[in-house]
């Protein structure tokens, strides 16, 4: 089973790092106007938002949306000497954030503060593979499932 999860996870994130830059924006473009046809987003007063690396969906238009209507952000810090991911408010992606953990750009830890993951209202999670039924291959490190299972059972994915 876990062979067949990676060789998934392998082909998926080769196709997707296939795509020209001017697709991946148009396709990031489609599914961030899209996410505010969802209800629990569209009425959402928290999100934490992944802030994208690599082929990933192209999140940085999301801050400015989520900023004019007024609804906290925040993204996440990675902790790998006890695995976890802990949750910062951000107001402006320009200056809150500092190349982290795998080169992903992650809160100013020097300047910021962790916000209480209970509060948040939606989680936009990254991955490599994903269903129509919402289920979701990560990249096998566990952190967003470790996070939605312990600190932010009630955040819609």
């Amino acid at each position: 089973m876990v062979e067949k999860r990676d060789i998934l996870r392998k082909r998926s994130l080769n196709a997707r790092d296939q795509l020209d830059e001017g697709d991946r924006a148009d396709k990031s473009r489609k599914i961030c106007d899209k996410l505010w046809q969802i209800e629990e987003v569209a009425r959402a007063q928290h999100i934490m938002i992944y802030v994208n690396f690599r082929s990933e969906v192209e999140t940085f238009s999301l801050f400015a949306s989520c900023a004019k209507k007024n609804i906290i952000i925040s993204v996440p810090l990675t902790v790998t000497r006890n695995p976890r991911l802990v949750p910062y408010i951000i107001r402006d992606p320009e200056n809150d954030l500092l190349p982290g953990y795998c080169g992903i750009p992650e809160p100013d830890i020097k300047r910021l503060s962790p916000c209480n993951p209970a509060e948040i209202d939606v989680v936009l999670l990254p991955g490599s593979v994903f269903d129509c039924h919402g289920g979701r291959l990560g990249y096998g490190g566990g952190f967003y499932d470790r996070f939605l299972c312990q600190d932010a059972p009630r955040a819609v994915r």
